[in-house]
């Protein structure tokens, strides 16, 4: 962190000029809730409201992951760890590459909508995985999905949102994301212990289609519109 602190500090240049800069006051609160209420601009608040719901089925995944390897293929905590380490490695390389390359070509919506498509055969791949090759694959999708479809709705968000309001909107993006990132896991462990290890995973699934329609609804985004 110290490194990343002197590096961002000596090597990156202010990318928003002054004039672009917010001038209004902000309030600030600790009520969550305050979160869900709407901005006055076309499409961040589906995207918002979107990227919440993909993170509290995503994060509900990784936190109850490591119970169903340990429970049905007798992982350890080293191969628990090895899975992690796969899923990290995959969402660096397609990142890094696919997505990099390919978002501005395809667009930033349809990116995202691949992305939370992709996922949902992987979580119910991982809901019925009873071997390791199933576990890995349906691991590989939901690496490959998520790592198409978080940074792309950040984009999403940045392109509706007018410059002067941009910290703004992606503040209360990234702070729906943190929340859901608290609740999701904690749902996802109530449904593991009390219903079935399979069932956060097609749950889930099934959840997911929320955000996969509402993202299908957002209008065509223009950067840094003043809708």
């Amino acid at each position: 962190s110290v490194i990343n602190f002197f590096w961002i500090f000596t090597k990156f240049k202010e990318t928003l000029p002054p004039e672009k800069r917010g001038k209004g006051a902000t309030n600030r609160t600790f009520n969550p809730f305050k979160l869900f209420m709407p901005l006055p601009y076309k499409g961040v608040n589906l995207t918002n409201i979107g990227h919440f719901l993909f993170l509290f089925a995503f994060s509900g995944m990784e936190f109850t992951l490591t119970f169903l390897a340990m429970e049905r293929l007798n992982y350890t905590s080293l191969e628990n760890a090895y899975m992690f380490i796969f899923i990290g490695v995959i969402i660096a390389l397609v990142q890094g590459g696919y997505v990099r390359r390919k978002a501005a070509i395809m667009g930033e919506k349809q990116m995202a909508l691949r992305g939370l498509l992709t996922t949902l055969p992987g979580l119910v791949l991982i809901g019925y995985a009873n071997s390791s090759w199933m576990l890995y694959f349906g691991l590989f999708f939901l690496a490959v999905g998520s790592s198409m479809a978080i940074p792309t709705l950040t984009s999403l968000v940045s392109l509706y949102t007018p410059a002067t309001e941009q910290g703004r909107s992606i503040g209360i993006f990234r702070s729906l994301g943190a929340l859901a990132r608290v609740v999701g896991p904690i749902v996802a462990a109530i449904i593991y212990w009390s219903v079935g290890s399979e069932m956060p995973y097609l749950m889930g699934s099934l959840f997911l289609l929320i955000p996969v329609l509402m993202i299908g609804m957002l209008p065509r985004p223009t950067e840094n519109s003043e809708e």
